[in-house]
């Protein structure tokens, strides 16, 4: 198969023809299948569902995941669409969970997939698949972009989650280290200032605008942590630096 190929998302839960249909449709090339890390009840339907698709030769992926964990998913979700990085991405947000659907529609916004919704032309008993056939596949516009991280944001964050409370001092050495703060060729009280400024500059948008992390303490005792928000956002995208030296 050549690039760009028609890859879809969706999440398996008591749905065949909603996740299936869209495939044979929109003509897909592959299929990541979410699926519920653990026991998982819709295990039929994941079986069935793959059964077609090996028929109709669709490649296709099985992704375990906590589906109900709204950041896990959305992490799961965000790494498969940066690794289709060139593809045309699209993410079916009528199958699973409603934190799946919700993940789906957030990542989407966040990297520029395509969501979509599946009508389907019934419900029927619980016992059974949950709807049968499909009436319509609906685009939903994803066009309020969703803050994507920087890549020093992301380093930033990760040293202080391993670290704790620190001095903006130990927090330069480490950028130095890693090259994010630039070593001028200049006297040494040039240098420190220097340094100090292009800290100061990162964390601008970190910490006075989305609140990822924080300063405690008054002068010389003030100390710089990550906050609650951080964490969240190193949780979701710590897949971008994955494959960077952090100490």
């Amino acid at each position: 198969m050549k690039p760009p190929l028609r890859v879809h998302i969706s999440a398996v839960g008591f749905d065949i023809d909603r996740i299936v249909e869209p495939l044979l449709r929109m003509k897909a090339d592959k299929v990541y299948l979410i699926t519920k890390v653990g026991e998982d009840l819709g295990k039929p339907f994941l079986e069935k569902v793959t059964g077609i698709l090996k028929n109709h030769k669709i490649e296709y992926e099985i992704t375990p995941c906590d589906i109900l964990n709204l950041i896990e998913c959305i992490r799961k979700i965000s790494e498969i669409i940066f690794e289709e990085k060139g593809n045309m991405v699209y993410v079916n947000l009528s199958t699973g969970t409603n934190i799946t659907s919700i993940a789906g529609m957030l990542a989407s916004m966040t990297w520029g997939a395509r969501p979509y919704y599946v009508k389907p032309e019934k419900y029927v008993a619980p016992e059974q698949p949950l709807s049968v056939g499909v009436k319509e596949i609906v685009d939903v516009p994803a066009i309020f972009p969703v803050m994507r991280p920087k890549e020093e944001w992301l380093h930033i964050l990760k040293f202080l989650s391993k670290q704790g409370p620190i001095k903006k001092k130990s927090l330069i050495k480490y950028l130095q280290e890693v090259g994010l703060i630039k070593r001028p060729e200049k006297s040494e009280g040039e240098e420190i200032q220097s340094a100090y400024r292009q800290l100061d500059n990162m964390l601008v948008d970190i910490r006075d605008r989305w609140r990822l992390v924080a300063e405690e303490g008054e002068a010389r005792a003030k100390r710089i942590k990550i906050t609650e928000n951080g964490e969240i956002i190193l949780r979701m995208f710590e897949f971008l630096i994955a494959d960077k030296k952090i100490s």
